[in-house]
């Protein structure tokens, strides 16, 4: 996804799950990058997409400091429990990264290392590449 598909609406609505049925019914790969715990309703599907080898989920953690997480996420799951997450998708078997994101200079970039400890420890055994890489000509990455 390049879109987090885990808002709040999708607690209601479900459109995720529907979309994860037809992507398993066809056995099209999907790699969802959230935050959210709503990614859990969907676990047994993933899970199942996953042993096929057609699911992937990177979750987002900016920071370990739950203060400064209030603050710039109000509205997003606390950074530990973003870590149960992790944990719960790679119990389930899914193949899980930690998106280190958004690393803002002098705010949070101190706390690199120990977010992916943490998100090692928890089970993702690397970070989303992308989100830690600069362009050469300091350019947006989405171009």
């Amino acid at each position: 996804t390049n879109t987090d598909p885990y808002q709040p609406i999708e607690r209601d609505h479900a459109i995720m799950r529907e979309v994860l049925q037809v992507l398993a019914a066809f056995r099209h790969p999907v790699w969802i990058t959230t935050r959210g715990t709503t990614i859990e309703r969907d676990l047994d599907l993933i899970a199942a997409m996953a042993a096929q080898g057609l699911a992937s989920v990177s979750i987002s953690v900016t920071t370990l400091d739950e203060t400064l997480a209030r603050k710039m996420e109000p509205r997003a799951p606390a950074p530990k429990r973003r870590l149960q997450i992790i944990r719960r998708l790679a119990e389930a078997g899914v193949p899980v990264r930690i998106q280190v994101s958004p690393l803002i200079p002098a705010l949070t970039d101190h706390e690199l290392e120990a977010v992916m400890e943490a998100g090692r420890d928890a089970g993702a055994p690397g970070p989303v590449r992308r989100s830690l890489e600069a362009r050469e000509d300091g350019g947006d990455q989405r171009r």
